[in-house]
Order: structure tokens, then C-alpha cells, then sequence
């Protein structure tokens, strides 16, 4: 399963020492990440350090995760993405939610 996570900074100011943190369904196991993305186990999440998202311009992020075998089919996956910074008014949270397949 592939997650791609993109941010816009529709904004007129730079958006600078962000964190973004990408929480993964404890169905699925981490396989990789994008752009230093750093798995954590102990939270279960991938976490990226972003230096500077640019007024006008727009991020994105990929984390590669497996889904687990005993995952039944028609099993939702659900998982948070959370961008914020020290500049930021309250964080932006997005989510997604997928159904397992039968394979």
C-alpha cells in the first residue's frame, strides 16, 4: 500500500521548521518512507522534519507500508497525517481510510 501525502502552502508566508507525521493502521507494517521519513516503532508512525515549505508551493511525502496476512477482508485501514509547526495556529490532520480486498 502506497501513501502519498501532500501539503500546499496556500498561504503568503513561508511555512518553516515543520513536522510531519504519518500514523500507519496497526494492520500494516512499515516497509519505506520518502525524503528522510523516519519510522518510529514505538508509535507505530513515519515522521519528517521539513525545513521550509515555500509560500505558493506545494510538498509531498510516500510511505510504502505491507498489510498483514491475517488482515480480513473487508477490514478498514485507517491513517492520520498530522502537519504542524511553530508557526502554525493549530495543526492540520488528514485522514484516510481504505478497505482490505479479498487477493
Amino acid at each position: 500500500m502506497d501513501y502519498t501525502i501532500t501539503y500546499p502552502n496556500r498561504g503568503d508566508d513561508d511555512d518553516d521548521d515543520c513536522e510531519l507525521e504519518h500514523e500507519l493502521d496497526d494492520d500494516e507494517r512499515f516497509v519505506s518512507a520518502s525524503s528522510g521519513g523516519i519510522y518510529d516503532p514505538a508509535t507505530h508512525s513515519v515522521r519528517w522534519k521539513v525545513a521550509n515549505v515555500a509560500a505558493g508551493s506545494t510538498t509531498s511525502f510516500r510511505v510504502t507500508a505491507r498489510i498483514s496476512s491475517a488482515t480480513p477482508p473487508g477490514a478498514p485501514l485507517v491513517n492520520r497525517a498530522i502537519f504542524g509547526g511553530p508557526g502554525a495556529l493549530a495543526p492540520k490532520v488528514a485522514l484516510s481510510q481504505a478497505l482490505v480486498l479479498p487477493g
